[in-house]
């Protein structure tokens, strides 16, 4: 097994580079300053990537020679000091090609100081290291004073299996999904002297996140947290990349010393300065937010480093149980069959198949849950398991036998099948029936808020929806807890949030929610009613009266989750730049794989595509409450009843409803023939239908004096699949091809090329007001790539901006 590599790229490798006054920072803040005498001490970069961290370590031991007056007159460094020198500095390089450049590079820095060349040639050979930092010095016969850097950030799901073993089996804190900065950490801080400081400058997911609980532990049971920099909203690094970074020095010490605290949107020349000041000097700050914390968190608790908040959740905690400490109130997960499209059904495939009734169980998705409640339309799973927890005699079940016999080889090639061909009908996981009859509180799992449904025990959920069962309790108070600004607050200060502050609505943060068990009624009553009459300051009284707030605690919390008065609407567009959107992409496409693998679909693939959308609209002024997706994204049809888009946005008139824009979102992965061919029929029709809809029903009429089409936009991806570099060659035996699909020498007809001239097409047409084309792909650091300028997502969102935005604000 290799595990030292040549030539990768950064993404592939982890790495993120560091802006060089950051750098500065960091050394500053544990004292690395060349008034000392560095050559005594020892100094730790554990992955020393393009050298930003290196070379300022170099510079400023280099000051500390001439400080120091450490060169003779010869010009050579002292012998002691050469000695101590060859110790001084250890940088990590796992990449062989990196590390040879970097230490010709370091060779030359010092020669050009004026160094002699052959201790310049020795310092440099004993400082860098060609290895892979999680194998390396393991026996820990090596300690330093310092560590620092910027570890490697690479997904646990992007590395190889057999190489993530080994890293298990040798550090502790390597658990659950956690990237490999995490043992990263923990070497590092085992290699501390005492009172030694380890700072990196990294993602902040460890703070909260599940996978980070044993290194918070490992944390807080042997070491100090010096200081603790929130900078999640700034831009450290010289790429424009979505890491949600911070800094911290934590010391292998103990001490009752209070943590300096920082939290700061940018890290400009003066915000740099007062954060030097603030922690060094102890000197008070203007343009930064700071505070002394005297106790800092203990065992795997999760960091809440929105203190102010904190302090009233905590308060909370002590006057009511949270949810994970009431026995009765269960917190879970809807089913994953591992093939949504396949044994998630409707009513259609039931009747075409005439499918055995008593294996069928009424589901609900998140498509499900609209504005308006529960809107089910005749969904079912198929049940692949006995009430006893024992699979169904397939061959007992002959109509669902023909039915799942068409896609056995698929379903033969998951996972769990693959060693177990047996099992090749079975979902991956089973229905508890028991429950299906029960009242349950749904919600979906991703968003700045989201909405708790009652379901009164007439379905059972699928995996895109997480469910309460509540035996003993009143569900409608846990709903309307569950739907307040505390419940959201709880949410908020224990997730990690998202680009456009999005927040996870995970099983983990809504136990964190605390709720009142003994309520009156009357009072339930009262909350029920201040919803019927669309009275939400009503509703905010009542639930500070239950949790027993102030009104500053009450206003403080409705702040924190941003429910105030909206403010005044500005015609200015809004677009965000070019790599601002890239890094947007990329973690859509993260997402996308993230549901491929969890085995969900029904939509869920651009879930993320459409939250980036609505974000940007919000951006620009456009109300929440006029765009729409799923079930209320329905459009009236020419050719069809009506048709339902991914989203849409209205604006309401004295006249009534406007139509200003609609959004289609397709992805396609994999079987990529026939596909690709329903894919176009699907494009093109819906872009007609529309028009001679629209045409007929005026929808985008403002009256009838003023009539405009609306923006129609079809964003495409194309997921990564070797099957789409190919694609039969196309023929017609009695007329000639377009030679836009005759494939030449130059210019083979690929089904990604096929989409290409679809998406060139649709826009050529006047079909669609914007079209963009994206394709999955692992080798570029973004994890996508865009074929054409004209077709890039943000060539589509300046249009749909530009469409959209004026005509909502003037109609």
């Amino acid at each position: 097994m290799d595990l030292v590599s040549s030539g990768g790229s950064s993404k592939s490798l982890g790495q993120y580079f560091t802006k060089p006054e950051v750098v500065e920072l960091m050394l500053d803040l544990f004292g690395y300053f060349p008034e000392k005498k560095l050559f005594t001490q020892s100094i730790l970069e554990p992955a020393a990537g393009d050298g930003v961290f290196l070379f300022s370590i170099v510079d400023r031991l280099f000051d500390s020679f001439v400080k120091n007056g450490c060169f003779t007159t010869s010009g050579k460094l002292k012998k002691s000091v050469f000695i101590s020198a060859k110790t001084a500095i250890v940088a990590v390089e796992l990449d062989s090609g990196t590390y040879l450049r970097l230490t010709r590079e370091v060779q030359n820095y010092l020669v050009e100081k004026g160094m002699d060349i052959h201790q310049s040639i020795e310092l440099s050979e004993s400082w860098l290291v060609n290895s892979d930092f999680l194998l390396w010095n393991r026996d820990y016969e090596l300690s330093f004073d310092y560590v620092v850097g910027n570890p490697p950030y690479i997904r646990n799901e992007n590395m190889d299996d057999s190489i993530k073993k080994l890293y298990r089996e040798l550090y502790i804190t390597y658990y659950d999904r956690a990237d490999i900065y995490v043992p990263f950490i923990e070497h590092s801080l085992l290699m501390l002297k005492p009172k030694g400081i380890c700072s990196f400058i990294c993602t902040d997911r460890f703070i909260k996140n599940n996978y980070g609980r044993k290194l918070r532990k490992f944390i807080t049971d042997s070491y100090k947290v010096k200081y603790f920099l929130d900078i999640h909203n700034s831009s450290p690094f010289e790429e424009n990349v979505s890491a949600y970074p911070c800094i911290f020095g934590f010391s292998n010490e103990v001490s009752n010393a209070s943590t300096y605290f920082v939290k700061s949107n940018y890290l400009g020349e003066d915000e740099i300065s007062e954060v030097k000041n603030f922690i060094l000097f102890d000197k008070p700050t203007q343009s930064i937010e700071t505070r002394m914390i005297d106790e800092w968190f203990e065992n795997e608790d999760p960091w809440v480093i929105d203190f102010e908040v904190k302090e009233i959740l905590d308060g909370i905690k002590m006057r009511f149980p949270t949810i994970n400490n009431v026995e009765t109130i269960d917190c879970k997960i809807g089913i994953a069959t591992g093939a949504t499209d396949i044994f998630v059904i409707d009513e259609g495939i039931v009747n075409d198949y005439q499918l055995e009734k008593e294996l069928l169980v009424p589901v609900i998705t998140k498509k499900h849950l609209t504005p308006e409640g529960i809107e089910w339309n005749g969904t079912y799973t198929i049940q692949t398991f006995q009430s006893n927890g024992d699979p169904i005699d397939l061959d007992s079940y002959p109509k669902l036998q023909n039915y799942l016999s068409q896609f056995k080889q698929r379903l033969s090639e998951r996972a769990f099948v693959k060693n177990n061909p047996h099992k090749w009908f079975w979902t991956k996981e089973r229905v508890r029936l028991n429950e299906v009859n029960k009242t349950k509180i749904l919600w979906k799992d991703i968003g700045n808020s989201t909405r708790f449904f009652e379901e009164k025990g007439y379905y059972y959920p699928e995996h895109s929806l997480y469910y309460l069962l509540v035996d003993g309790f009143n569900p409608s108070l846990i709903k309307h807890i569950l739907n307040s600004f505390v419940a959201l607050a709880f949410v908020k200060a224990y997730s990690t949030s998202m680009r456009g502050d999005y927040f996870r609505f995970q099983k983990q943060n809504i136990l964190q929610i605390c709720v009142p068990l003994e309520v009156e009624d009357f009072i339930i009553g009262q909350l029920d009613k201040a919803i019927e009459l669309n009275q939400p300051q009503v509703f905010n009284s009542i639930i500070a009266k239950i949790f027993c707030l102030t009104d500053k605690e009450k206003n403080l919390l409705l702040n924190y989750v941003g429910q105030k008065t909206n403010e005044v609407k500005t015609l200015e567009i809004r677009i965000p730049s070019a790599e601002d959107l890239k890094s947007r992409v990329s973690e859509c496409f993260q997402h996308y794989a993230d549901v491929r693998e969890a085995g969900t679909q029904h939509g869920a693939t651009m879930e993320a595509f459409e939250h980036v959308l609505i974000d940007l609209l919000v951006e620009n002024g456009i109300n929440r409450s006029d765009i729409f997706t799923g079930a209320q994204a329905i459009v009236p049809g020419y050719f069809r009843a009506a048709k339902r888009w991914d989203v849409l946005v209205r604006k309401e008139t004295e006249n009534g409803n406007v139509l200003v824009g609609l959004i289609e979102l397709k992805s396609l992965r994999g079987s990529v023939g026939n596909n690709s061919n329903n894919r176009a029929e699907e494009a093109v029709g819906s872009g007609y239908d529309f028009q001679k809809t629209n045409t007929k029903l005026g929808l985008s009429a403002v009256n009838v004096d003023f009539f405009e089409p609306p923006f129609v936009g079809y964003l495409f991806l194309m997921g990564y699949h070797e099957s789409n570099d190919g694609g039969s060659q196309i023929s017609s035996p009695l007329f000639s091809l377009d030679e836009a699909f005759i494939a030449t020498e130059d210019n083979p007809i690929n089904y990604k090329k096929r989409f290409e001239i679809l998406s060139y097409r649709l826009l050529e047409s006047g079909l669609y007001s914007s079209t963009s084309l994206l394709l999955e792909d692992p080798g570029t650091d973004e994890g996508y790539r865009e074929p054409a300028q004209q077709l890039s997502f943000y060539n589509f969102v300046a249009r749909m901006l530009g469409e959209i935005v004026p005509k909502y604000h003037t109609i």
